[in-house]
């Protein structure tokens, strides 16, 4: 009789370890995977808005997205679909949000980092180490405007908008909604080039409904801002972080009563170290020279 208590204890203990327990990485679902797809070498993109490439034309998009509010796990009013590419420097979102009606989209903010909770809006977060604890947010509105910030979760959310990374975006509204064309250097991120699957999550805003749209996480007591319950993005190959070296030469009027002599540009050497925890960038300002 103690020997079958013991060897049920021991089954009961290699299911319990068997579920994950103390598990250092979110478990991948299936249905939260996308794929990211290689630029041909022989193609470029251009970024305008359009998603015209035929790169991005060749890749299935994820469409799977559902309400979080005000019906949650309710079949979204507008259509939303995400491709992502990448090549050896850049990550690329295209981002399609259809709209039945173009003319009710809105966009009202007009200034960097502010909370674009009043627009219609495009959001989204890169886990990259995929630890479920940390990562980069993103979002942008039908005008063009950009924030970013550092997610960290810990003993509550702490977004930190003084991170200000370097990546680009344009958006294109037309008879069937809104797009946008995202283009982010891999040297703005912090990441580790071996490791090929990131946590991602994407969040759409359709202010008009007061509905807000999710991929992952769409459960009232989930969210974009908890990277435990994002998705995966998956494909990267032979990465290549760089050194986030900005070079930006810009000319500086002197008085023309101290210096009659001719100056040549002034240049500013920006390095940017991408880190999650603790960004730092340093400033390298060179001196006037004059012939």
């Amino acid at each position: 009789m103690k020997s079958k208590k013991l060897m049920l204890i021991a089954s009961i203990i290699t299911i319990y370890a068997s579920i994950g327990y103390g598990q250092s990485s979110p478990v991948v679902n299936d249905n939260y995977v996308i794929q990211a797809h290689q630029v041909p070498l022989n193609e470029r993109i251009t970024l305008d808005g359009s998603l015209s490439e035929s790169a991005w034309l060749s890749v299935t998009p994820i469409t799977n997205f559902r309400q979080q509010v005000p019906l949650e796990g309710g079949n979204p009013t507008e259509h939303t679909e995400i491709r992502i590419l990448y090549d050896e420097n850049h990550l690329y979102i295209g981002a399609i949000m259809h709209d039945s009606d173009p003319s009710a989209i809105l966009a009202f903010q007009k200034r960097w980092d502010q909370g674009l909770g009043a627009d219609d809006r495009f959001m989204w977060i890169l886990d990259t180490f995929n630890d479920g604890r940390n990562a980069y947010f993103f979002e942008i509105n039908p005008a063009g405007l950009m924030g970013d910030g550092l997610l960290t979760v810990g003993q509550g959310t702490n977004i930190n908008k003084a991170w200000n990374g370097i990546w680009e975006a344009r958006v294109k509204v037309s008879e069937i909604g809104w797009t946008a064309e995202i283009r982010i250097p891999f040297k703005t991120l912090d990441f580790n080039a071996d490791q090929t699957v990131w946590g991602i999550n994407f969040q759409r805003t359709v202010r008009r409904n007061s509905e807000e749209i999710l991929w992952s996480g769409w459960r009232l007591n989930q969210g974009l801002f908890r990277p435990q319950d994002a998705g995966k993005l998956v494909g990267l190959n032979n990465l290549n972080q760089g050194l986030g070296l900005e070079i930006k030469p810009y000319y500086q009027p002197l008085n023309l009563l101290e210096r009659s002599t001719q100056m040549v540009p002034e240049t500013i050497i920006s390095m940017q170290m991408p880190d999650l925890m603790s960004h730092t960038v340093l400033h390298l300002v060179f001196v006037h020279l004059y012939l």
